[in-house]
């Protein structure tokens, strides 16, 4: 099988690209005859793995797609790497790697059951990751200096689009130690990408305005719109407000965690200003636990977080599903990543996710 059919890396370790390739070949034998019903996990996991299982080829070719840039740069040396897989979620990422012979697997996840499913799944697979550590950014950097691991790839998918605090998080990626750190962020949050981005809108104003199905949240998701959550709050804390001002503060509260909403609410009654609406016209979070939908920002944000806290930054097309069962899809997804293959940087407007890589700058 080959994972490797849909993107090209130039210059890319013919042994890496093999051990990568032999993994995620290896992986997907096992990973088919799973039966998803039948694990031991939360049905939040269950659901998650059956939707993975249900695109198993194209998820662990981007699996291979962030191991490859993250990996490269240390040659034949690669199997003594040190890989964090941050927001880890089932463990997809952690898994590829064991199967590659990578020395140390680091797991980790804001979530515990995300955090004990991934355990159970690996332990099936005979794939445990070396560590698996539950926490946020901050107390992960903390358990790292504790158990004294330098990371050579800080890697994860679909996660930063999620993450409420962006400056905080790159103030604390700073502080992962490592000294030859290279950081690779795939997200599918491609404002660049027209439809992508008016996919992503129409999730965004779902979540602010409409009740949660409950399909894939999490037991502490939100199942009201959040702008009613937003209004509760602010009830809650001034009761006494104008219907008018009341309303104008839910618009104005948009993307923010409750402890923020409240501080905007505090200064407007305090000095009567009304703050600002959002500048973007959909970006939002759940107001309790911060977990943005599918933020939207301009790839010139991201370079300026990388930059800022001492990295490089590069930005990489990400590529297309030709194995959709919407057979129809795959008469034009492999056209679409030859043209993403044959021109790499205009085709980030193309392509469907994007990968930001960062390398820590030499001191």
């Amino acid at each position: 099988m080959n994972f490797f059919r849909s993107f090209i890396i130039p210059n890319l370790n013919p042994t890496l690209k093999e051990a990568l390739n032999n993994a995620a070949s290896n992986l997907f034998q096992k990973l088919e005859k799973v039966n998803s019903n039948e694990l031991d996990i939360s049905d939040y996991s269950k659901k998650y793995f059956g939707n993975y299982q249900s695109k198993l080829h194209y998820s662990l070719e981007c699996g291979c797609f962030i191991l490859a840039h993250s990996l490269n740069h240390l040659g034949d040396n690669f199997t003594n790497a040190t890989v964090l897989d941050h927001g880890g979620g089932l463990g997809m990422l952690s898994l590829l790697a064991k199967s590659a012979q990578i020395k140390t697997v680091i797991y980790n996840d804001i979530y515990d059951v995300s955090t004990t499913d991934a355990k159970k799944i690996a332990s099936l697979l005979n794939e445990s990751a070396n560590h698996y550590i539950c926490s946020d950014i901050r107390e992960l950097v903390a358990e790292l200096n504790n158990k004294q691991l330098s990371i050579d790839c800080f890697i994860s998918r679909n996660v930063i689009e999620h993450i409420y605090n962006l400056e905080e998080f790159f103030y604390e990626l700073r502080n992962v130690p490592g000294k030859n750190l290279t950081v690779f962020i795939a997200t599918t949050a491609n404002e660049k990408n027209i439809l992508v981005d008016q996919y992503t809108k129409k999730l965004q104003r779902k979540a602010e305005f409409e009740f949660s199905a409950g399909k894939w949240d999490k037991a502490r998701d939100a199942k009201k719109p959040y702008s009613i959550l937003r209004k509760e709050i602010l009830l809650e804390a001034y009761p006494n407000l104008q219907r008018k001002e009341l309303m104008e503060l839910v618009i104005c509260s948009r993307g923010l965690i409750k402890k923020d909403i409240l501080v905007m609410a505090e200064k407007y009654v305090k000095d009567g200003i009304m703050p600002n609406r959002p500048s973007h016209p959909s970006n939002t979070c759940d107001p309790y636990t911060g977990n943005r939908t599918e933020n939207l920002l301009p790839i010139e944000n991201y370079k300026k977080y990388f930059q800022a806290n001492g990295f490089s930054f590069d930005v990489y097309a990400g590529f297309y599903n030709t194995s959709y069962s919407q057979k129809l899809l795959n008469l034009f997804t492999p056209t679409v990543n030859n043209i993403i293959k044959k021109y790499p940087q205009s085709g980030i407007s193309l392509a469907p996710f994007i990968g930001l890589q960062g390398k820590r700058n030499k001191i």
